[in-house]
């Protein structure tokens, strides 16, 4: 069974108040509502303070500019070895 814990606590580096914590709670909770373990995660982000989302998650992570975490969904989801990768919202 998986536990929000197993995602880890960090110190986070945003502003008191910033709307980037509770976006990160949820994160948590959907991953847990959905009986998914760090190992089986890969937490995918761009650029800005929000895209440091992925460095207080015990998952795998990748940053990338603009465009290059759709990259990652392809090749992902072409590869031989897929982790599975969903993506969240869902694109049209």
């Amino acid at each position: 069974m998986v536990d929000i814990k197993d995602f880890g606590e960090y110190k986070i580096a945003w502003c008191p108040g910033c709307g980037n914590f509770p976006l990160l709670d949820a994160v948590k909770k959907a991953l847990v509502d959905s009986n998914l373990a760090p190992h089986q995660v890969i937490f995918v982000s761009g650029i800005g303070q929000a895209a440091k989302a992925p460095h207080y998650l015990n998952a795998n992570l990748f940053n990338g500019l603009h465009e290059m975490m759709y990259r990652l969904e392809i090749v992902n989801s072409r590869s031989h070895f897929s982790l599975g990768l969903k993506s969240w919202p869902q694109r049209p």
